[in-house]
């Protein structure tokens, strides 16, 4: 899968401890929170409002959330999707790693003030603070039994420390380079850690505290680096991909580079089972790969548009997938194979800022910046008699009825217009009034009604084929409604709102 959403630099993955979840932070400010087996977003965006989220560690027992957002810790509770605690302060610099000891009382810390520090994740006072680095540390890990912290630094160096803040023995220097990375191997026997310019990755045994003979080269910086769960493979990501080696003898894994990425891949997690891996990317992307079987991604991404995709829709047969784009086209898309069943459907003269499917799974309707919606036939991508003109400004929305007899299309220019869709021509049938631009319009599944929302934030409602309102307006509160639906017994409806800071959803 490739998890979309983020907005700039995809820094941080870390899987949950049952590997349904994936929390990801990004240098857009936010921590988003994935489901591993269909690819949604599970909760709005965390958004802690001091600037990139440079890491992410789930607690052991699952059910919150570490992050390091500026200067401070942020704890995230998953149940509520609010700050656990207060922030944990004290870091006088931006905080670089985070991560949770295997029973769950502490957290470390890593910052560009040279320092690594505990935390108790019960209260969140600091607990104790270690010092030693000369330079920025760039991350943190606990050994398996949890007795143990490693910290990799700018300073070429990578310590060991006890708990109680004392460092054990001197710097490990066998990397002299800027060290980005390290993790222990799952029996705590061996410590991995990989370098920026060297492009090298090195492996000590921690009872000789000797770098054993396996020397990994990647090929681009190494900056990031696990061992799997059963500690037979130990994988390196860099640009743009990630690449697996034998850690005995630093031999890479023959066929095992996952290419896909655009750009540096700054992070990888091995999942709980050893059967995926996530890794973040520069590229504004999570993805998921299947390195149990076939080194390949568990759905190949596809190349669709040259422009963004404003607009997705499956069909009700579960056969195909229409998006609408930037780049002025509508595309259909086979769901099993991922190629596309015609060619771009061409006419628009705008962005297609909205698509819907008929309930035969027929026609494809189209909205765009060009005042118009177009009608297209699924099976050989024709355009089905002229558009349906009458909007004066960028037409943000459509949707068909249930009975697939009409189209109802919402306006910048504040008016919902349904549209015959029998009719040899494009006739409008109604022009229904709103307080601001409709950016969402949806039928009720028993026909009944026909909801728009507003960039206002009014919900307005008529009976179906008429203008007649079914209701005076709903204020929600909220402002830029911008997608609704309502339940399948037509009881209840959700919508979906864009504010100054993300997105969430009301029901």
């Amino acid at each position: 899968m490739t998890l979309t959403g983020h907005e700039d630099t995809v820094y941080s993955v870390a899987y949950s401890p049952d590997g349904h979840l994936l929390a990801s932070s990004s240098y857009d400010g936010t921590v988003r929170i994935w489901d591993t087996r269909t690819g949604e977003e599970i909760m709005p965006p965390l958004w802690g409002g001091r600037g990139p989220v440079t890491s992410v560690a789930f607690a052991p027992n699952g059910q919150s959330v570490a992050s390091g957002n500026g200067n401070v810790v942020d704890i995230w509770s998953l149940a509520t999707g609010q700050e656990a605690m207060p922030p944990l302060q004290g870091h006088s610099d931006w905080v670089r790693s985070v991560a949770f000891s295997p029973d769950g009382t502490l957290i470390a810390s890593t910052s560009e003030d040279k320092t690594i520090r505990l935390w108790s994740s019960e209260n969140g006072r600091e607990v104790v603070m270690m010092s030693g680095h000369t330079d920025w540390v760039h991350a943190v890990a606990f050994s398996p039994n949890g007795r143990l912290l490693a910290s990799a630094s700018k300073d070429m160096t990578v310590r060991l420390w006890s708990l109680t803040g004392q460092a054990i023995g001197d710097p490990l220097t066998s990397l002299y380079d800027e060290i980005l990375c390290v993790c222990f191997s799952p029996d705590g026997h061996y410590l991995a850690a990989g370098a920026q310019s060297l492009c090298e990755a090195r492996i000590w045994d921690l009872q000789t505290r000797d770098p054993t003979p396996a020397i990994i080269r990647n090929q681009a910086s190494v900056s990031s680096i696990a061992f799997s769960p059963d500690g037979a493979k130990l994988a390196s990501s860099g640009y743009p991909t990630v690449r697996f080696w034998d850690p005995r003898s630093g031999c890479e894994l023959p066929g095992s580079w996952l290419a896909g990425h655009l750009d540096w891949v700054y992070s990888i997690s091995f999942s709980p089972d050893g059967r995926s891996l996530a890794s973040g990317s520069s590229d504004c992307t999570v993805r998921i790969w299947d390195v149990a079987s076939s080194y390949e991604p568990i759905v190949q991404p596809q190349k669709m548009h040259s422009g963004q995709v404003y607009s997705m829709a499956i069909s009700p047969n579960g056969l195909f997938i229409v998006s609408g784009s930037g780049d002025h086209s509508v595309r259909v898309w086979d769901v099993f194979s991922g190629e596309a069943r015609c060619q771009p459907l061409l006419g628009h003269e705008g962005s297609v800022e909205q698509v819907a499917i008929s309930p035969n799974a027929r026609y494809i309707a189209s909205a765009s910046s060009d005042y118009t919606v177009r009608l297209w036939d699924v099976e050989n991508g024709d355009a089905i008699r002229e558009p349906f003109r009458g909007h004066n400004g960028s037409v943000l929305s459509v949707a068909f009825s249930p009975n697939g007899r009409w189209i109802a299309s919402g306006s910048h220019d504040r008016t919902v217009r349904v549209w015959d869709v029998s009719a040899k021509e494009a006739v409008v049938i109604e022009v229904l009034h709103c307080a601001r631009s409709v950016h969402a319009v949806a039928f009720s599944p028993d026909e009944r009604l026909l909801a728009a929302g507003d960039d206002g934030g009014y919900l307005h409602f008529w009976l179906s084929g008429t203008n007649q309102l079914a209701r005076a307006a709903l204020q929600t509160g909220d402002s830029d409604i911008i997608s609704l639906a309502f339940s399948p017994d037509s009881a209840r409806g959700i919508w979906h709102v864009r504010g100054y800071h993300g997105s969430a959803a009301h029901q």
